[in-house]
């Protein structure tokens, strides 16, 4: 927000330094040039929106980033679920050429991407979801963080009005894991934030590949670097995520799908990453609920890409 915000100003303002360079906001008073007048009012503008539209603070600016992610996700799934409502392509009147030419020309899937397409989409909503149950636990540990600012603010100006010097030094050993723990408490939000921007991002990322015919074509360099990373990292073994072949479309679920599971497995643990200190005492009983929903609902997302696309690419399955 800050840098497409700045480059309107700066964009303004080279526009209006440019004017004067050039001479074509110089003239005589009373002549009807009003262009340097035009340009400034153009930065003053430009000023204005920043300082509109900026949000007011960390806080302020990830909630709007994750429903951004969560408003892209409802849009892809709406359209193409409106894709899928026209039903399976029927080509079964033509031949060669002019089978290939319906295909391109109509944007329908075919009978064998039928199923591919909609549990694709299923992942989409399975990510919107997540993405709505991130928003809620980083409201609800912010909270706590929040509050923890606010206890320790009381106690500094208790402890200096009631206790002496000495006591005031041992109850400033004692604030220190209060502090510590906000700060470690907004790391983790910020940690999740990234992980949600990995799977929204990731709806845009296999979306894109999602449009008919879909293309089942292999990826074999990315499926080997793919392999590598699994293999570097003990998630892949507690996730327990099916392989899905080497087709970028497969790959690209595969990373989403991993994602999501990243995501959920960070809030059921919920953990501080230093300390090693639980925070689940932070989230809500419908954050709680919604974990558990989500963590069966990947399980099924899971076997349904799976058999999936096993009957898209029978090579893959």
């Amino acid at each position: 927000y800050v840098k497409q915000s700045s480059r309107a100003v700066l964009a303004s303002v080279i526009s209006l330094v440019q004017s004067f360079e050039d001479g074509v906001s110089q003239g005589k008073a009373r002549d009807g040039n009003n262009i340097g007048a035009q340009k400034t009012g153009a930065v003053w503008s430009a000023c204005e929106s920043m300082m509109r539209n900026l949000p007011k603070g960390n806080r302020a600016a990830m909630r709007r980033e994750l429903m951004l992610w969560v408003r892209d996700c409802k849009e892809s799934i709406e359209e193409f679920e409106e894709i899928l409502s026209l039903g399976p392509l029927d080509d079964g009147g033509a031949d060669g050429e002019d089978a290939e030419d319906a295909m391109m020309d109509e944007e329908q899937y075919r009978e064998k991407e039928m199923k591919m397409a909609k549990v694709s989409v299923n992942v989409m909503k399975c990510s919107k979801n997540l993405l709505g149950m991130v928003l809620k636990t980083c409201e609800c540990v912010g909270e706590h963080a929040d509050k923890l600012s606010s206890e320790g603010d009381v106690g500094d100006a208790s402890s200096s009005q009631t206790e002496q010097q000495s006591d005031s030094a041992q109850t400033g050993q004692k604030k220190q894991p209060t502090k510590e723990k906000q700060k470690e408490m907004l790391q983790w939000i910020s940690n999740l934030h990234e992980m949600a921007r990995t799977v929204g991002e990731g709806v845009t990322n296999f979306g894109i590949l999602l449009y008919p015919p879909l293309d089942s074509s292999n990826n074999h360099e990315e499926f080997e670097k793919w392999q590598a990373k699994k293999s570097a990292t003990s998630f892949a073994d507690e996730c327990s995520i099916p392989s899905l072949g080497s087709t970028t479309l497969g790959l690209q679920l595969e990373h989403q799908l991993y994602a999501l599971s990243e995501c959920v497995m960070s809030v059921h643990n919920a953990t501080l990453t230093t300390s090693g200190e639980s925070i689940q005492n932070c989230l809500s009983k419908e954050v709680t609920e919604e974990v558990a929903r989500l963590t069966k609902a990947i399980k099924v997302r899971c076997n349904e890409v799976e058999e999936a696309i096993g009957l898209w690419d029978p090579k893959d399955g």
